[in-house]
């Protein structure tokens, strides 16, 4: 294709000035038409500045030559992140390496770039974001990201539900500490321990007291009374839980209402009424002197013992006073053997 521009006389204004009696701003025009119609008929799918082409294969972004980004709506190649970076009125987010959600502060303070936080309501389709602690379980379960920028109170910002979140103070945590929600907020490096909720929020990527850089990927650790297997909707001192096959789930089962009026193995306990035991609880053979014996047992023994007793008293020699206090030695029925008194006064066994 030809291109074939009208002449524009110099030095007279006016249609006198052009020869086909047009002014010379539409002439122009028509000039710069003339040539873009040349141009895309050579460079097909070439971006003109209206944005409407739709025959682009690819762009190209000199990363050598792009400075950081001032405006709302500027893309740029970043070689500190390795890919594009966009400027919203919020942040700026590196492309495929980060997801975030614009909230609206509802906390009454300034709620600063790494801190967490969690939906606490919404207005129309603007989500409110509160600060949010470990120590409330019910909220802390609710945990929904972290401020990748300072969000004055009432305004609006930008929330990092995944990906990184940078420039702000890590100098407590050493790089690839594990983080967990703390208090008002505030994330810690130290495992919760029950009864504070334990919510994992994510990895330290740089520990720096100005340009810290965190990987948030918020995963709730889930409380047992939760599970969805579990029904627990009010829990007491000395609940566990047992399965009820009934209903194909677990329920709470009360120890203390259980075991209330049973016999405890320490202590002093009254117990009324007739107890009947299919076993005896005493032990039949008793060795220690700490174990109790049955009534047949201590019988038994009782009747040997007094037999012995008897016996040994049957074989005994005894000693009685006459009326004339003479000592009277008296042998006893089952010993044959015979008895003497020799010249000192001692009694003699005579075999």
């Amino acid at each position: 294709m030809s291109l074939t521009l009208e002449k524009i006389v110099p030095g007279i204004k006016g249609d006198a000035g052009v020869d086909t009696g047009r002014s010379s701003a539409n002439k122009i025009n028509a000039a710069f038409e003339a040539i873009e119609e040349v141009v895309n008929e050579r460079y097909p799918g070439k971006m003109d500045i209206n944005g409407l082409n739709s025959l682009i294969d690819k762009l190209n972004f000199k990363p050598d030559t792009l400075v950081q980004l001032s405006n709302v709506g500027q893309l740029r190649y970043s070689p500190q992140y390795d890919t594009l970076e966009l400027k919203t009125p919020f942040s700026t987010i590196q492309l495929g390496q980060e997801m975030q959600e614009i909230v609206k502060n509802d906390q009454g303070g300034v709620i600063y770039n790494g801190r967490m936080v969690y939906i606490s309501s919404a207005l129309g389709a603007n989500a409110l974001a509160k600060l949010v602690s470990a120590s409330n379980q019910d909220l802390a379960q609710k945990t929904f990201g972290m401020a990748t920028v300072d969000i004055s109170s009432n305004s609006f910002g930008a929330i990092t539900t995944e990906g990184a979140v940078r420039d702000f103070n890590t100098s407590a945590f050493a790089e690839g500490d594990q983080l967990y929600l703390g208090e008002n907020g505030n994330i810690t490096n130290v495992e919760p321990i029950a009864p504070l909720a334990k919510i994992f929020v994510g990895i330290v990527l740089r520990s720096h007291a100005e340009f810290g850089a965190v990987y948030v990927k918020v995963r709730p650790i889930p409380r047992l009374q939760k599970l969805s297997d579990v029904f627990a909707p009010v829990l007491n001192d000395g609940d566990v839980l047992i399965y009820d096959s009934s209903n194909l789930r677990w329920k709470t089962f009360n120890l203390n209402d259980s075991f209330d009026g049973k016999v405890s193995l320490s202590g002093d306990q009254t117990i009324d009424g007739v107890k009947t035991f299919t076993e005896s609880p005493i032990i039949p053979d008793p060795v220690n002197t700490d174990q109790a014996a049955n009534k047949g047992y201590v019988d038994a023994k009782d009747a040997e013992i007094k037999y012995s007793l008897n016996l040994y008293l049957d074989s005994m020699a005894s000693f009685n006073v006459d009326d004339n206090y003479n000592l009277i030695f008296i042998k006893p029925d089952n010993v044959v053997d015979d008895f003497s008194i020799n010249e000192y006064g001692e009694l003699i066994l005579t075999r």
